[in-house]
């Protein structure tokens, strides 16, 4: 694990001891690299000091392996049985016309949006998805930001108008199901969270150091990556991207306030589509 101490001189530890690092000469894998994280490193120890010649994350486990360490305990908690789990991967399989339809920082506030998303609603009410996953922010403007920002009260009215218009699609209202998801800049949501698929190498969603983002320990486990998922999926500021790391997708749907993109995301083939209301 990489550390620094209070003279801000980088060291490495494990359970057993610590030694101080050099990274003057260091290669670096991609990645994001703080205090804490798990890291490979490759180096010459020399007067009680590694000098670093290369240091990148360690591999990630498989899903697989993963279950088959835990012995059948779900880590979320649930009781589901090997033979259930199976019941459910043959279900999910089956199913090719569960489909969800993924959005990034819809701006209710914006009267664009909400055009743009009865747009949608209406072009998709004869398909009536499984499952609509709307990720903030949810405003163009944060709470309580100064002059000419939003409101805890704006933001139920937007969430109120968000309602009416799915109630405006009778199919979508009786058989598709939502999940909000809130972003950096709406109510009881972190700024911290970093946007980069090493995430998954650190096996959490936000792999920072207590002094960046300090951690509710009560709560830590809903952050946690292991095992790791079939999919990813990450709001981020630029446009639409996809790749596959390990055995996990991962996938950014775009910015649906600047330029009205999400993604078609089929959970039967575990496969993206990207799309855009023109």
């Amino acid at each position: 694990m990489l550390g620094q101490d209070e003279r801000k001189r980088f060291y490495l530890e494990d359970f057993t001891s610590r030694i101080i690092i050099d990274f003057t000469n260091a290669a670096y894998t991609d990645g994001l690299f703080t205090i804490n994280c798990v890291v490979l490193v490759e180096g010459e120890v020399i007067d009680d000091v590694l000098h670093v010649q290369s240091m990148g994350f360690p591999p990630p486990e498989s899903k697989g392996a993963s279950l088959e360490i835990l012995g059948g305990i779900d880590p979320l908690g649930v009781e589901v049985s090997a033979q259930q789990r199976e019941q459910i991967r043959a279900l999910e399989a089956s199913d090719h016309h569960a489909t969800f339809i993924v959005l990034s920082d819809v701006h209710l506030d914006d009267p664009q949006v909400m055009n743009k998303l009865d747009e949608l609603f209406q072009g998709l009410e004869s398909v009536q998805p499984t499952l609509f996953i709307l990720m903030g922010d949810f405003m163009s403007t944060s709470i309580g930001g100064g002059a000419g920002s939003n409101s805890l009260q704006d933001l139920r009215e937007y969430l109120e108008e968000l309602g009416n218009l799915i109630l405006k699609y009778a199919g979508i209202a009786e058989n598709s199901r939502f999940v909000l998801v809130p972003g950096p800049n709406d109510p009881g949501s972190s700024r911290a969270f970093p946007r980069h698929p090493t995430l998954i190498d650190q096996a959490h969603l936000c792999p920072l150091p207590l002094m960046a983002n300090p951690i509710n320990w009560d709560f830590d486990s809903s952050l946690q990556l292991f095992p790791v998922p079939d999919v990813l999926i990450l709001g981020d500021s630029t446009e639409q991207y996809q790749l596959g790391y390990s055995s996990v997708g991962v996938f950014h749907p775009g910015p649906f306030h600047a330029d009205f993109s999400f993604v078609f995301y089929r959970p039967s083939t575990n496969t993206t589509e990207f799309s855009r209301v023109e």
